[in-house]
Order: structure tokens, then C-alpha cells, then sequence
């Protein structure tokens, strides 16, 4: 299921608004005692979020995995 469709569904079934987003970051940490490295820290984080408006309700689900088998999963807890 690509997400266009999957958002078009939802609008038709009721939801006035809804949207899939997708976010990547990296960060890198260094920890210096003195002037010297004593820790250096990297991580790389990626998620997705879907929101659906609906009247005067908000929805929001989230998953820390991308892809199209998990934006299937978060487009079936919707009640749309």
C-alpha cells in the first residue's frame, strides 16, 4: 500500500484532513575532560508519523520503522 492512496481512502471514509510524514536525524556527541576525548557518542534515528483530523478529533500514531509494511500498519489503526 503506497501512502497516497492509503491518505485518499481515509479522506473519503470521513477524515477532513491526514498526512504521513517520515524523519531522519543523526547526532554525534563528543565528551571532553580537560581537552581530552573521553566519550564519543553517534546515533542515527528514523520514524514516521501519521495525524488524521477528523472533525474536532485529533489522531496521531507513530513507529520507529519505515517502509511500506509499516505504513500499513499505522494506516490500520485508524477507525477511517
Amino acid at each position: 500500500m503506497t501512502a497516497a492512496p492509503a491518505l485518499a481512502r481515509l479522506v473519503r471514509r470521513g477524515a477532513d484532513f491526514a498526512e504521513l510524514f517520515e524523519e531522519r536525524s543523526s547526532s554525534l556527541l563528543v565528551h571532553l575532560e580537560d581537552g581530552r576525548v573521553e566519550k564519543v557518542l553517534a546515533a542515527d534515528e528514523a520514524g514516521q508519523g501519521l495525524r488524521v483530523l477528523a472533525g474536532e478529533q485529533t489522531y496521531f500514531a507513530s513507529s520507529q520503522r519505515l517502509g511500506p509494511a509499516a505504513h500499513k500498519r499505522l494506516f490500520e489503526l485508524f477507525p477511517y
